[in-house]
């Protein structure tokens, strides 16, 4: 998943995902910031990120779709 400042990190998905799913990742949020003096404007920090899921269910599968869901959850 990419981040604002150009990195990535993986968005492990171990568990069913809901449309109210929220995943949070430590330490890759918005960067926080302790200035030691006027002039410091190093990150010390940083905040997690909250990852929230949206779940679109469509609307009629065909046979072969559905049996290969039946599989997966078999």
């Amino acid at each position: 998943m990419p981040l604002l400042d150009g990195r990535k990190v993986l968005l492990a998905v171990d568990q069913i995902v809901t449309p109210k799913t929220v995943k949070k990742i430590e330490g890759e949020g918005m960067p926080t910031y302790e200035p030691r003096d006027i002039h410091d404007t190093r990150a010390s920090e940083r905040g997690n990120l909250y990852v929230s899921f949206e779940v679109v269910f469509p609307k009629q599968m065909s046979q072969p779709q559905r049996e290969a869901i039946n599989e997966l959850l078999s």
